[in-house]
This record gives C-alpha cells, sequence and structure tokens, in this order.
C-alpha cells in the first residue's frame, strides 16, 4: 500500500513537472488557433458570431485538438523522456507514461478553454458572458469528454514509443540530440496514425454497418 502510494505521488510529481514545461505553449497555440479560426469565419466566410462559435469548439474538440496537444507536448517532453531511459533504463515508462496520459487531459482542457476565450473575445459582440455560456451550453459533454481521453490516449502512447525506441540507441551510445532528432519525425507520424486510426474506428466502420 505504501509503495502504491509512494509511486502514485511520483507519478504526480513528474505531470506536474511537465505539465509546468507545456502549459505556456500549449495556452499560446489555442489562443492562435481561437483567434485564427473565428477571424477566417467571420471575417472571410461572413459568418455569424453564434455560428463561428460553435465551429471552432467543434474543430478544436473534434479535429485538430488532441493531435496538435499531443504533438506539441511529445516535441516539448521528448528529452526528458530520453533522459528518464538514460537513468532508470526500460523501467522509465513506469512514470512517464500514467504522467502523459494526465498531462494530455490538463493540457486538452487548457487549449480548449483558450481557444474558446480567445475566440470570444474577438468577435464582432461584445457580451463576453452570454456569449461564453451560450456555447458552453451547446458543447457535448461527451464530446468533451472523448477529446480528453483521446489526448491522453494520443499522449501517453507517443510517450510510450519514444522511450521504448529510445532505448536500443541508448545502450549503444548513440547521442540524445541525435535521438531526439529522429523521435521527432517518428512522434508526428505516429500521431497523425492515431488520428486516422481513430478516424477509421469511430467514423468509417460505423458507416459500413449502417450501409450493410
Amino acid at each position: 500500500m505504501i509503495a502504491k502510494q509512494s509511486q502514485l505521488k511520483t507519478i504526480l510529481l513528474v505531470a506536474e513537472r511537465d505539465g509546468q514545461r507545456c502549459a505556456g505553449p500549449v495556452l499560446i497555440a489555442g489562443i492562435a488557433v481561437g483567434v485564427g479560426v473565428i477571424q477566417l469565419s467571420t471575417g472571410t466566410l461572413k459568418e455569424s458570431s453564434p455560428l463561428s462559435l460553435q465551429m471552432l469548439s467543434l474543430l478544436v474538440l473534434e479535429l485538430m485538438g488532441p493531435l496538435l496537444v499531443s504533438v506539441l507536448g511529445m516535441a516539448l517532453l521528448l528529452p526528458r523522456w530520453i533522459d528518464r531511459v538514460a537513468s532508470t533504463g526500460h523501467r522509465a515508462w513506469r512514470r512517464s507514461v500514467p504522467g502523459a496520459a494526465l498531462i494530455g487531459i490538463v493540457l486538452m482542457l487548457m487549449f480548449f478553454s483558450a481557444s474558446l476565450l480567445a475566440g470570444i473575445l474577438i468577435t464582432p459582440r461584445s457580451e463576453l458572458g452570454i456569449e461564453l455560456f451560450a456555447l458552453l451550453a451547446k458543447t457535448s459533454f461527451v464530446e468533451l469528454l472523448r477529446s480528453l481521453l483521446r489526448s491522453a490516449g494520443f499522449l501517453a502512447a507517443l510517450c510510450a514509443w519514444c522511450q521504448w525506441r529510445a532505448d536500443g540507441p541508448l545502450r549503444q551510445g548513440h547521442r540524445k540530440t541525435y535521438i531526439v532528432s529522429n523521435l521527432l519525425m517518428e512522434g508526428l507520424m505516429m500521431g497523425i496514425g492515431l488520428k486516422l486510426i481513430w478516424f477509421l474506428v469511430t467514423k468509417i466502420l460505423p458507416m459500413n454497418e449502417l450501409i450493410r
């Protein structure tokens, strides 16, 4: 029991330190996405403010949010993941992977909140409170939960993959900078692959079943 509590505390500390490193860039990315989508929708496409905000919420939750958060988190945390493999070997995943899952949930909430607040602030209408509550009322809790779980799963999978792939080169004496450079591209491709797999499982396969 004491050992489990100690392990849980270690995981939480790892998640806290890693989350602090990722918080700023994720918030900036969320603000940029919120401003960009609303400007495109209200300016170029001439859509109404409520419709633009709904579009922003849908894009963040269903299309770009989990993938962008997980890939950005991987790019920021990859050196730390490799350092843990170098210090503790293949057992590093016991702390890093659960920590990455927790970080994925928190970062996705931060990204979603930052993008919505930024989008609301630049909409032509100035009723901030009314716009915010109206948008939250139309946001599906199930969609938000699925987005959080995807972000957690994607970042945890990327962490496990990167640490597994880094173990061999570290044993062979390769430099950490060389390993990081290779794993960045591999992680990006894996993130896109996870997104495609999720899309196939949740969208394409159910449609095929309905057609049959």
